[in-house]
């Protein structure tokens, strides 16, 4: 009969005791939402502004390093379905993403050489516009980003010929 006093007690331990190894456990991440920006050709304000687009929502795993997630989000591009609705995203710019810093508030967003004919560099402003907010949008989401920059092996690019 004392056996059976310790009973009540076991149980709360061994319930507690899972609770505590669910939470503790690698692969009881949580998802965390971020919002990424697409320009959209078929938004009446682009017909005034190449930067014009909205924002779609994406659920990824908890990372310290959300903003490289959401830029490689970015970079692969809107759905099929967000496609029909004239999203248009920077795909391209994909294959040159080597990553992102943040400095006093500064995203440096680095990619390897041949990003610049992309980054529209030296093509038209307009053109230029509707890459370049997609980035800084996405970025600009969080709170510790206040401005972008973008690099090409580590090296700003200081110069825009537009």
């Amino acid at each position: 009969m004392r056996n059976h006093r310790h009973v009540p007690f076991l149980l709360l331990v061994l319930c507690f005791s899972s609770i505590f190894a669910n939470a503790a456990s690698p692969g009881a991440s949580t998802d965390i939402e971020i919002k990424v920006f697409f320009s959209n050709t078929k938004l009446p304000a682009f017909d005034n502004d190449c930067g014009a687009g909205e924002f779609v929502t994406r659920k990824i795993p908890s990372t310290p390093a959300v903003a490289d997630a959401a830029l490689k989000l970015l970079f692969a591009g809107p759905t099929e379905t967000e496609k029909a609705k004239g999203m248009e995203g920077i795909a391209s710019l994909g294959k040159y993403y080597r990553g992102v810093s943040i400095r006093k508030g500064v995203a440096i967003v680095n990619f390897r050489p041949g990003a610049e004919e992309h980054l529209r560099v030296n093509g038209p402003l307009c053109m230029q516009d509707q890459v370049l907010a997609q980035i800084i949008n996405t970025l600009k989401q969080f709170a510790t980003i206040k401005s972008v920059e973008y690099a090409i092996n580590g090296k700003i690019i200081k110069e825009w010929d537009v």
